[in-house]
């Protein structure tokens, strides 16, 4: 009989389950089962049915489209909930709707931008707020002195903006406003050049993200950073005159969480949409071009022209001193 006492020393038979207390009806140890398992199936059919029609919100950080993993800095920041333009040629699995431009086939072609570079070279920056004017020194960096002259051969910079300008510190460009681009550029790494100069005021560095990861992000140094230096940026030139560099917006700082500028990732994967849309001040390179490869060629021929002029006003000058005391010194004698 169930809830019956038992003497001591009785068996309880072994069909019956001993997980419950004595006092307690007892149920088989597979019909327990079954109906616990009842119960969690029945849960579930009902919290699906439940969150079917829930709205689904966007993840605050998705993934970046571009594949594959970039060398570059990640960012984070919000994504709209509105399709972009790199999603939608995503969601296509192809661009064949939307062609490339002539100048987008000529940027993707990586292998024609292994050029060295001249010893010495001079690249104009036509920018919304004026001309910069940087001179290239191989000698100092010349990894990086050949990957910029290349990239500003192919065009690449033309419409590429100065997404974080940070006061005193740095103003950094050189992602494309192409995410096609981008995706053909983003693993394309050079090697390490040795620190043979500082990062003072004016001059110009590759950014990294670590050791042997530059690609194409530049940034001018707006004040003295020699911190920099013992963490590997190599600069390569450096600004003739700051006036205009100094005049780049500010306005947006850093970028998330340290400022309210551009998120990276953000730039990667939409390009120039995401900047003209959401920082409408922000600036950019209209176009830059290599405008001066023979500074140094003629600055030698300029000095030795001008020893040259001074060796003979000088020679000039002792004939005519020779020929002033001859002609004294004939007087003298007619004198006599």
């Amino acid at each position: 009989m169930v809830g019956a006492r038992v003497k001591r020393g009785t068996t309880l038979p072994r069909m019956r389950s001993t997980i419950f207390p004595s006092r307690t009806p007892v149920l088989p140890l597979g019909l327990y089962r079954l109906l616990v398992h009842s119960l969690l199936v029945h849960s579930l059919l009902v919290l699906s049915a439940g969150c079917g029609n829930t709205k689904k919100i966007p993840p605050a950080d998705p993934p970046a489209r571009a594949k594959p993993a970039s060398g570059e800095p990640s960012s984070r920041g919000a994504n709209p909930e509105a399709q972009t333009a790199s999603e939608a040629l995503s969601a296509s699995g192809t661009s064949a709707e939307v062609p490339p431009s002539e100048t987008t086939q000529a940027l993707l072609n990586r292998a024609a931008a292994r050029e060295q570079s001249p010893a010495e070279y001079s690249v104009e920056f036509n920018t919304t707020k004026g001309s910069i004017i940087i001179d290239v020194h191989r000698a100092w960096a010349p990894r990086g002195a050949d990957r910029f002259y290349n990239l500003v051969k192919l065009g690449y910079y033309d419409g590429v903006a100065f997404f974080r300008v940070v006061g005193g510190f740095v103003a950094q460009f050189g992602i494309h406003g192409t995410p096609e681009v981008n995706r053909a550029w983003k693993t394309d790494r050079i090697e390490d050049d040795p620190v043979r100069e500082s990062n003072t005021r004016g001059r110009v560095t590759f950014a990294t993200s670590g050791p042997n990861s530059r690609t194409t992000q530049v940034f001018l140094n707006l004040g003295n950073n020699q911190t920099l230096d013992r963490m590997g940026f190599a600069p390569f030139g450096e600004v003739r005159d700051m006036a205009t560099a100094d005049r780049l917006h500010s306005g947006y700082g850093d970028g998330p969480p340290s400022g309210r500028g551009p998120v990276q990732g953000r730039i990667q994967s939409e390009g120039n949409a995401y900047l003209k849309a959401e920082f409408p001040e922000i600036d950019f390179i209209n176009t830059a071009r290599v405008t001066d490869t023979q500074r140094k060629k003629r600055g030698q021929k300029s000095k030795a022209s001008k020893t040259t002029s001074r060796k003979k006003e000088s020679g000039q000058t002792k004939s005519g001193q020779t020929k002033s005391g001859q002609t004294k010194s004939g007087q003298t004698k007619s004198g006599k």
